[in-house]
């Protein structure tokens, strides 16, 4: 995460970077506050990501990640996550696309 935050600073004229994210699926799924859903991602190779899907609880992306059927490619953008002290990377879920 620090070699990317070197990159930065981000915004106009020098977007943050997205990442693909290529056949995941959806391990863990839950609406935050009714609006938003935060979830755990896993490859094939069982690598895992946390990460939140902002305004999404009642879009077809939350529902999808809700139900958590079947694998997908993802498109993130990576933050660092401290909220509690931690110290983690977490992805932005920007959008989805089914496989195939």
């Amino acid at each position: 995460m620090t070699a990317l935050e070197r990159i930065g600073p981000f915004g106009p004229g020098h977007p943050e970077p997205v990442f693909a994210l290529p056949e995941v699926r959806v391990q863990y799924a839950s609406a935050v506050k009714g609006e938003h859903v935060r979830f755990v991602l896993e490859d094939a190779r069982g690598a895992r990501i946390r990460g939140i899907s902002f305004r999404s609880a009642t879009t077809a992306l939350g529902e999808a990640l809700l139900a958590r059927e079947g694998a997908f490619h993802a498109a993130v953008k990576l933050k660092r996550d401290t909220y509690g002290g931690g110290d983690r990377v977490e992805a932005e879920l920007l959008d989805a696309a089914p496989l195939g």
